[in-house]
């Protein structure tokens, strides 16, 4: 089976001689349509690796010519509009990934959860836009504003609820799937269910925090057979891990917030600040829900350094909030 959209170590650049023409040549000189098929594929997967999205899709488009029920190529096209998401391009993504539903295949349910997620976003936007007055309804009537916005609202429930399905096929494929457990966690926030939204975010944050660990290892000991390339795609592995294990640590700690949660959200901010310590915003953060939880000690420690190392010019209205709060942890100190 062909996995090259999410294979574990990213590009395959095209080495010399990797497309050997020795034997795929006819007698009239032209390339085999299966040699073809494979300069496509490649060649589209560079591309699509580099983000040259435009020259991803045309190499994705001139080997479907070629056999227009390639997976790879289909893969490739569908998750090129995907990344470009603008609205025409999703459309164009979900119908390329629900041509591919007949396959067992849990990159296909991944592109088709991720293209529905987007699109219910889109609607949601839409519906938001038009209750603001921003967009005009299309309805007719004196209540046509009210039924745009519960006609959008309902299909971008609708569209969400279909990712979470597409979401729960790629985990039923590949349990502990990141990209799913991520897909999902999103989701179901996204339809306001905080309490499920966290329960992915501690199975995300537990696959992550494993793979870390072990990446981290090899990285630590690298193995004689890993060449200059390979451990630089493992240092990538490793940040990238890392990144989405400190995104999710924040996410969780906006969800515990809306859950009226504190202390488990101070507890998320905890460990996004032990994985990087350089992001002053979290600082600015962690002094704020130390404050309210009655720390003024530990809130004028973080306020600091958010007021020490941020680039934020002097009359930013975060700068300017930060001050405040520790004049009021100052104070409240003071009065003891």
């Amino acid at each position: 089976m062909q996995r090259s959209i999410l294979r574990p170590f990213g590009l395959l650049l095209l080495a010399s001689g990797l497309l050997a023409l020795d034997g795929c040549v006819d007698v009239r000189g032209k390339i085999s349509p299966d040699v073809k098929l494979e300069i496509h594929r490649e060649t589209a997967l560079t591309y699509y690796e580099s983000g040259d999205l435009d020259r991803a899709e045309d190499q994705a488009l001139r080997g479907l010519a070629v056999d227009e029920s390639d997976k790879t190529l289909q893969l490739i096209l569908g998750w090129v509009n995907l990344q470009r998401g603008d609205s025409e391009s999703l459309w164009k993504a979900e119908y390329v990934f629900e041509g591919m539903q007949d396959e067992e295949d849990f990159r296909v349910n991944l592109g088709l959860g991720e293209t529905q997620e987007r699109l219910g976003i889109l609607h949601d936007q839409n519906g938001l836009a038009v209750e603001r007055g921003d967009q005009l309804p299309t309805s007719r009537g004196s209540d046509g504003l009210e039924k745009d916005v519960k006609r959008l609202r309902g299909e971008a429930i609708l569209r969400w609820n279909r990712a979470i399905n597409e979401y729960k096929q790629v985990l039923r494929i590949e349990p502990e799937h990141v990209k799913g457990l991520n897909g999902l966690q999103r989701t179901w926030s996204l339809l306001g269910e905080y309490e499920t939204s966290l329960g992915y975010t501690g199975q995300l944050i537990e696959c992550l925090a494993f793979k870390l660990k072990e990446t981290s290892s090899l990285l630590a000991d690298p193995l004689d057979s890993l060449d200059v390339r390979a451990q630089a795609r493992l240092r990538e592995l490793v940040r990238d891990n890392r990144q989405l294990l400190l995104d999710t640590h924040l996410f969780a700690h906006s969800l515990e917030l809306e859950l009226d949660h504190p202390t488990r959200a101070l507890a998320h901010l905890d460990e996004a600040i032990k994985l990087d310590a350089s992001d002053v915003e979290v600082f600015s953060r962690r002094g704020q829900l130390r404050q309210r939880l009655g720390d003024p000690e530990g809130a004028i420690q973080d306020l600091s350094v958010f007021i020490g190392r941020s680039n934020l010019p002097f009359e930013d209205p975060d700068l300017q909030r930060a001050w405040q709060l520790r004049r009021e942890a100052e104070a409240q100190i003071a009065s003891r």
